[in-house]
């Protein structure tokens, strides 16, 4: 029986990629400056979905048993939300050049990376929830928007509870509270907040002037970091290789750069490295990147890859031992 299951689950993910038209419901917005303009105006949330409409089988699943149904489009209206959809297609002609870069800057700012991904967003584009995933099944999804709602609900009565005390530390202790409801992530968009913590706590004992510079220094390497990788795009001959690795490693050698972007930097040299068929270099800087940053999500991440390599690398040696025996 389980071969069958098998066999009935591709063909029903094969059925969705099939599939030639996208629905959008009725009530979406596709352009997500156009949408913030119509949130302000009424001061509604907004659930911004990020989707691959012709190469994602999850995308399809949740569009097929949750978004393009009645039932979404009443959850809508009774929250008061507005839906916007965010589509990243793989086929070059589906989007001029304009919208993709103004769709990746999105995308970017919010640090979305699985797909489908719907974040909860205010009027001024403030994230408090994202939901990775088509969920377990429709109702499951819908438990998921529920705490999403709940999160930003939770989070807004607790500023104003925190701004009804008097200015200094019990105040500041108070809003960082009420920040710490939102993912980690998301609480650098509270910049507002974050500013009346720092002038509520002037001796920075709660750490948020550190945190905003921070994360000012982080958004400049990303930057840095990002036309470095465009700029070595599609260049794997072996020298354009070792010559990006080179220029990887000098950066590399700047005290300030951030945990991220060490980790990014030396994975980048380890990439280079696995492309030239040096798997003992490209191990070295692995490792280095996983413990530049061992912690994050992308660090834990690099553990299962690292292993891999070590197995690789242990049999093309005992292979070789025993070549030579």
């Amino acid at each position: 029986m389980k071969p069958r299951k098998n066999i009935l689950a591709v063909a029903f993910f094969t059925l969705l990629c099939s599939v030639s038209s996208w629905a959008i419901p009725p009530s979406a917005e596709t352009d997500l400056a156009v949408a913030l303009e119509k949130a302000q105006k009424t001061k509604s949330l907004m659930l911004v979905e990020f989707t691959g409409s012709d190469w994602c089988p999850p995308c399809k699943h949740l569009r097929a048993t949750v978004l393009d149904k009645p039932d979404f489009e009443k959850f809508l209206a009774d929250k008061g939300l507005m839906f916007v959809e965010l589509d990243y297609p793989r086929k070059e002609e589906a989007l001029t050049p304009e919208v993709r870069k103004a769709r990746d800057e999105v995308r970017f700012r919010y640090g979305v990376r699985g797909f489908p991904s719907v974040l909860l967003l205010d009027s001024a584009g403030n994230p408090y929830a994202v939901i990775v995933g088509p969920g377990k099944s429709p109702a499951h999804y819908y438990e998921q928007l529920e705490q999403a709602l709940s999160v930003e609900k939770e989070f807004k009565s607790a500023v104003a509870a925190a701004m009804a005390l008097e200015t200094g530390t019990p105040r500041a202790e108070a809003l960082a509270a009420a920040l710490s409801k939102l993912p980690p992530n998301f609480q650098v968009f509270q910049k507002d907040l974050i500013r009346e913590i720092i002038a509520a706590d002037p001796e920075d004992l709660l750490g948020f002037a550190k945190k905003m510079r921070d994360e000012a220094l982080l958004v400049s390497q990303k930057k840095m970091i990002s036309a470095f990788f465009e700029k070595m795009s599609g260049k794997n001959s072996a020298a354009n290789l070792r010559a990006a690795g080179d220029e990887a490693l000098k950066m590399l050698e700047d005290e300030t750069l951030l945990p991220p972007i060490r980790l990014a930097l030396y994975k980048f040299v380890s990439d280079g490295y696995a492309m030239s068929h040096n798997l003992e270099k490209a191990l070295v800087y692995l490792k280095l990147a996983r413990e530049a940053d061992p912690e994050s999500r992308e660090g834990k991440a690099l553990l299962p890859w690292i292993s891999q390599m070590e197995n690789i690398i242990s049999s093309i040696k005992e292979s070789e031992a025993k070549a030579n025996r």
